[in-house]
């Protein structure tokens, strides 16, 4: 999906899509740079990226191109960082009884305290969209620039500047014959097209508060 989204922007993709490296990545960086789709490339590339989690195994650290990493925050706030820090000093001071019990503990320690992170921005997430959508409910009309976010088969999602997001119905969309390309973040009509990144103009139409989501229309 990458590879094709990048090839529709002009972008030739020199690298294989089956064993893509972090200087493949940083290449299409440079290649981009100071374009204005710039943002919406680096958007596209990491959502093409898996979720970062903790596991008992070390596998590296794509990003850093590292064979070797152990994540750790200073100062010591999460249980992550509490285990970390914990069988650190058990090496330090040979304590081989404390290393194996964190060894038996150390698979499901990773998976309990991915999923509680998960949560936990799922949770952080909610209150920013609860925070915009009352923000924006005292701006009902007004019209704004916007950049398409995201594209979607039920409508388009619109960006402003200030990184508050709305969504424009596909039911307000120019009348067209529209069909929805996922793999190009594209919806095509036969006059009208929208897709990631463009520029639109968009009004403030209403402020859905059960789906925490701003309601835009094209202006």
């Amino acid at each position: 999906m990458l590879a094709l989204f990048l090839k529709d922007l002009g972008i030739r993709c020199r690298f294989d899509t089956e064993n893509i490296s972090p200087t493949d990545y940083q290449n299409v960086l440079k290649e981009v740079q100071n374009k204005p789709f710039a943002g919406v490339v680096n958007k596209v590339m990491l959502r093409s990226m898996q979720k970062a989690r903790y596991y008992d195994v070390n596998v590296g650290h794509f990003g850093l191109a590292s064979s070797a990493y152990c994540h750790f925050t200073s100062p010591i706030r999460r249980y992550p960082d509490l285990f970390v820090h914990r069988s650190v000093k058990a090496v330090l001071h040979g304590d081989v009884k404390a290393l194996r019990k964190y060894a038996t503990l150390i698979k499901f320690a990773g998976t309990e305290c991915s999923e509680r992170e998960r949560n936990a921005d799922e949770a952080e997430r909610s209150v920013d969209d609860l925070y915009k959508v009352v923000y924006m409910s005292d701006r009902i009309g007004e019209v704004y620039d916007a950049t398409i976010s995201g594209v979607t088969n039920f409508g388009i999602f619109c960006e402003l500047e200030n990184s508050i997001e709305g969504l424009v119905d596909f039911d307000t969309l120019p009348d067209d014959y529209y069909e929805f390309y996922a793999e190009k973040f594209l919806l095509k009509g036969k006059q009208h097209s929208f897709k990631l990144g463009d520029k639109l103009k968009i009004r403030v139409d209403s402020c859905d508060f059960g789906r925490m989501r701003v309601i835009f229309s094209l202006y």
